[in-house]
């Protein structure tokens, strides 16, 4: 009877194993337990065959096959565990480096701000300054501008140098809050032309108030650049020549700023003018007076007490290297008897993209006269190509464009249209830019000019052009 008591004890004993180990392990091991379920079961209800004192063989070696099996479960449960704790530890080091890294970053963030406290920049202001707002003992100074010379060989015509432009900026940064700026012209004749004479006022970070003469904030290339070392062809579109004159200049006043929309990689920018707007003394029952823009006066005092309102509504998307913008002029009046108004529109784009450089600007005016309605209309479109990332010195800075033009009229007496403000035509030109640093330009360019009433040129286009 004690015999069996123990073998009894001993399967029971074995068999509890097996089942603690089953519970633990589960799918971990489900090979193991595929192979211990292809053993034998050792059926402990039935009485053995033998003496009655010991298993069988067969008993006992079924067994052993069973402890075997339990040998590698355990085996396979201590490696989980092993792979399981390297992780964990593994975890918790990267845990504490990164800790470290933070308390470092705290530390010198601390440390920058106190020594940006302790800094004479930011010290207090000084005693003349502490009933003196403005600052205007802190006033900078700058100057700059852009020298520019030019060669033109056309056919038909007589090749020529064209007369040297100086063109200086004068800067004067009165404090955190004025600047007054100043942009006169001057050529090899002697003709002196106040582009610009303003004073700013920045209100905020996105707004900015302007008083004076300013340039109009009409299209892209009015405003920012029709200074000749940024544009790349040696002559400006010919719709700032005869559509609406590049540069045109205000007196007036105007307020602009440019912000972020909401979270967006969007910039919204904004520019809104009330001026003097182009006007004329002449009568303009002449018709060459009325074709003539760009005589028109728009520095003086109103003739007429009809302004000029308009402005500017553009976005930007610097992610995509992307301009965009929507302009309007509502002149009013233009001449002495305030009778014949005058308008304009502008669609801009300009997009940068790596080495390629896109710009195209479309423009139309619509003129009253005494006798039918003038209708102005320009285009140009523009690609350039620069390999930036050559490695060779030439080609780094060797500049590739080609540009396409349009003007159209409708209204202007064949007799009053001329080159100069009025004469349909579409334009070709294809040339290179050379840069030997960024602000000096060679442009060397052959275009194609169809003038729709006469017959067409070609020829050579040059210009040299130097920003200080």
């Amino acid at each position: 009877m004690g015999n069996l008591f123990r073998r009894f004890s001993l399967k029971l004993l074995f068999w509890g194993m097996l089942t603690a180990i089953h519970l633990h392990l589960g799918l971990f091991c489900v090979e193991q337990v595929g192979a211990q379920e292809s053993l034998p079961v050792l059926n402990l209800a039935k009485p053995n065959n033998g003496s009655g004192t010991r298993p069988s063989q067969t008993e006992f070696e079924l067994l052993q096959q069973q402890l075997v099996v339990f040998q590698e479960r355990l085996s396979l449960l201590i490696e989980h565990h092993d792979e399981v704790t390297m992780t964990l530890d593994q975890r918790t080091l990267e845990s504490i480096q990164r800790e470290n890294i933070l308390r470092d970053e705290v530390d010198n963030t601390r440390e920058m701000l106190d020594a940006a406290r302790r800094d004479a920049a930011y010290s207090r202001a000084p005693l003349s300054e502490t009933y003196n707002t403005f600052r205007n003992n802190e006033s900078q100074f700058w100057f700059g501008g852009t020298l520019a010379g030019g060669y033109t060989d056309l056919e038909h015509r007589n090749s020529t140098f064209s007369a040297e432009t100086l063109s200086p900026h004068f800067y004067l940064l009165l404090n955190e809050h004025f600047l007054i700026e100043a942009n006169p012209e001057i050529t090899a004749g002697g003709q002196v032309d106040l582009e610009s004479a303003q004073l700013d006022y920045f209100m905020n970070d996105n707004l900015t108030l302007v008083f004076g003469r300013f340039y109009a904030p009409l299209g892209f290339f009015n405003e920012r650049q029709h200074t000749s070392w940024i544009y790349k062809s040696p002559d400006r579109p010919i719709m700032f020549q005869q559509v609406f004159p590049s540069t045109t200049s205000l007196q007036g006043m105007q307020i602009r700023g440019a912000r972020y929309v909401a979270d967006l990689p969007l910039k919204a920018e904004y520019a809104f003018f009330a001026a003097n707007g182009y006007s004329t003394d002449e009568s303009v029952s002449n018709a060459s007076v009325a074709a003539n823009l760009r005589a028109m006066d728009a520095l003086g005092s109103d003739i007429n007490n009809d302004k000029a309102f308009g402005g500017r509504l553009g976005i930007q998307i610097p992610t995509i290297g992307l301009i965009s913008g929507f302009s309007m002029m509502h002149n009013g009046a233009y001449d002495r008897d305030n009778q014949f108004g005058l308008e304009l529109f502008d669609i801009d784009a300009s997009l940068r993209q790596g080495n390629w450089d896109f710009t195209a600007e479309l423009a139309t005016v619509h003129q009253e006269t005494p006798t039918a309605p003038i209708r102005r209309f320009g285009m140009y479109a523009q690609a350039a190509y620069r390999n930036f990332t050559s490695r060779h010195p030439v080609a780094e800075k060797l500049e590739y464009v080609v540009r396409y033009e349009n003007v159209d009229f409708k209204g202007i007496p064949t007799p009053a249209a001329n080159s100069n403000n009025a004469l349909d035509r579409n334009r070709f030109s294809t040339g290179a830019n050379f840069y030997p640093y960024p602000s000096l330009v060679y442009k060397l360019h052959y275009i194609f000019d169809d003038e729709h009433s006469q017959r067409s040129t070609q020829g050579l286009y040059a210009n040299v052009s130097l920003g200080f």
